[in-house]
């Protein structure tokens, strides 16, 4: 079924980033956008019409799009839709990688000229908190919101690296901590059950694999938390950074 666009006047959120290449008080924005398909063009094309239309439309975007991907093929660059122009690019070849080629484009100037009246709803700086996306079972590649005792676990999200200002100290780490028959969890991390460094096989800001280890109880809830000290680039941060994940984990 195709989607409409409910509404073609949003404005966009912006996020301030500081220029940690640059240094000082540098900062950069980055537009939150919402990414389209050409579905969703047609239908609201269709908008108020005969939708007996939309497969005739949808055949002329498949032709229309494989033809550009013909003449990309044999080296051409195109215009699309007065919008801009695809074309082939190469790139130089080294010991290690041979040349190949790329795809670029080049926005046209009435293309330029449709951003300019983009509205700004908010400019908000950038979130110092680890956020996580998706939790899977790396062995499956099912989503999962329960494992099994010996399960590997994947984590997907952004700022989940752990680091350790004094690693004898072990408040930084990924742990799983009780859930309570009211629904909390202990505060005292030595009722925490900490996932041993050994069982870490991928530790990066943006995924984490680990096996759970050995001493977990199963057929039991628990909140992963993760504790850290890393910095959103290279360094340490002074104070810790601790995240608890909302939806509680099922060991069984």
């Amino acid at each position: 079924m195709l989607k409409f666009v409910n509404d073609l006047s949003a404005n966009v959120n912006v996020v301030e980033h500081k220029n940690f290449l640059q240094g000082g008080d540098t900062t950069y924005y980055k537009m939150q956008r919402n990414t389209l398909t050409m579905n969703n063009v047609i239908a609201e094309i269709l908008k108020g019409r005969n939708h007996s239309s939309d497969g005739e439309l949808l055949n002329s975007y498949a032709l229309i799009k494989s033809t550009i991907l013909k003449f990309l093929n044999n080296g051409y660059a195109v215009e699309v839709l007065d919008l801009g122009t695809l074309y082939p690019s190469i790139v130089k070849g080294t010991e290690k990688k041979k040349q190949h080629f790329i795809v670029g484009f080049t926005p046209s100037e009435e293309a330029k000229k449709a951003v300019e009246s983009i509205k700004i709803s908010s400019i908000q700086p950038e979130s110092t908190s680890a956020s996580i996306t998706k939790i899977e079972d790396y062995n499956t590649g099912i989503v999962n919101s329960y494992f099994s005792g010996n399960s590997v676990v994947r984590i997907y999200g952004s700022k989940l690296k752990i680091q350790d200002d004094e690693p004898s100290t072990g408040k930084a780490g990924i742990f799983f901590a009780p859930v309570l028959e009211d629904g909390s969890y202990p505060q005292e991390m030595d009722k925490w059950i900490k996932i041993p460094q050994s069982n870490i096989r991928v530790n990066m800001p943006s995924s984490l694999i680990f096996k759970l280890p050995e001493n977990i109880e199963t057929d039991k809830d628990y909140v992963l938390i993760l504790q850290t000290f890393a910095s959103q680039h290279k360094g340490l941060v002074k104070n810790m950074r601790k995240y608890e994940h909302k939806t509680p984990i099922h060991v069984r």
